[in-house]
């Protein structure tokens, strides 16, 4: 049986892309940093070595963003990194309570001058879309008309019939819902039993 669709590769066309590491279509770089930093607290210090066993080589990565975040929300993003360290010094014990008054300050003026108060990268992306692992449907010329192809024809020839339920003589039509009839208990009257109860009553 011949496949409903043959895909045509050129003479000089690459087919390497149909023989790639499963593990480098799957995972990324990108995406196993997000998930490495969903694990970390978002007080955690930089210098934590907690935070540098969890995030690995993407040590210098986080931090580098940490400091890129700080300095945005202090409204010093355009100076050095050691602009920031600066700041630190001098204030102290005291950097804490007068970062707190700076971003809200900061936050005001941005506001007022319409632009959004919250840091920009901060903002969590839907989960990185992930390559097809079939060869085919990775195709850039005849992926998206394979998978046509797949979805009109994956239940072909398939038919679901309900079973018909079964009723057991005497059941007077009572069934359950997966269609097996439940017993019913009918009364039995023997000739001295009915006329003791008739008497009773």
């Amino acid at each position: 049986m011949s496949p409903p669709f043959i895909p045509r590769v050129k003479e000089n066309q690459s087919i390497t892309k149909y023989f790639k590491e499963e593990k480098d279509i799957v995972t990324s770089d990108s995406s196993s940093f997000v998930s490495a930093q969903e694990n970390i607290d978002s007080d955690a210090d930089i210098d934590s070595e907690e935070v540098a066993k969890i995030l690995g080589p993407h040590l210098q990565k986080w931090r580098a963003e940490r400091i890129a975040k700080e300095k945005w929300l202090i409204g010093i993003d355009d100076c050095e990194d050691g602009e920031l360290q600066r700041i630190k010094e001098h204030f102290g014990a005291g950097y804490e309570e007068w970062k707190a008054r700076r971003m809200v300050d900061i936050a005001q003026l941005r506001i007022g001058k319409g632009i959004e108060p919250d840091w920009p990268h901060g903002k969590k992306k839907g989960k990185e879309k992930k390559r097809p692992r079939d060869k085919m449907l990775r195709d850039p010329l005849v992926g998206r008309k394979a998978m046509e192809l797949r979805k009109k024809k994956a239940f072909f020839g398939y038919t679901y019939r309900r079973p018909k339920p079964v009723y057991l003589a005497g059941s007077l039509g009572r069934s359950r819902r997966n269609g097996i009839s439940r017993p019913t208990i009918l009364p039995i009257a023997h000739e001295g039993a009915s006329a003791s109860v008739s008497t009773a009553l």
